[in-house]
């Protein structure tokens, strides 16, 4: 650990930005970084899979003797979103050129959200007629 940081949270933290900085591109976010808030759960492994549970209470589950705490992304905060008159720091930064790699299971996703705009789909629907 370095900095106080486990790797373990660093790669959850990795992970969560290249998505992040994808989401904040497509909606024109404003403000993120320095603007992310979080929220604390208890990982491990159990009978060979991973199991997680929130930390409310920040004690360690029973059956977890070797839980790692997480802090896992929460976007709650999107009003700086959305809106043309506010500045994309995202696509004026270049963010998304300079990442290198994406979750495949990310990747997938886009592709699938790109095709569902493309065909006026469901998602575009529900876009349109929940943000205009």
């Amino acid at each position: 650990m370095q900095g106080g940081v486990t790797k373990e949270q660093m790669a959850y933290w990795m992970q969560d930005l290249t998505d992040i900085t994808l989401l904040d591109y497509i909606f024109s976010q404003q403000d993120r970084i320095g603007n992310i808030d979080f929220v604390p759960y208890w990982h491990w492994v159990e009978d060979g899979k991973v199991r997680m549970a929130k930390a409310d209470d920040g004690d360690r589950p029973a059956a977890a003797h070797d839980a790692k705490l997480i802090r896992r992304t929460w976007l709650n905060d999107n009003d700086a979103g959305g809106k043309v008159k506010y500045a994309n720091f995202t696509k004026k930064t270049g963010m998304l050129e300079k990442i290198r790699h994406y979750n495949p299971e990310t990747y997938r996703r886009l592709i699938a959200l790109d095709k569902d705009l493309k065909a006026k789909g469901k998602l575009y629907a529900y876009l349109r007629d929940t943000f205009g």
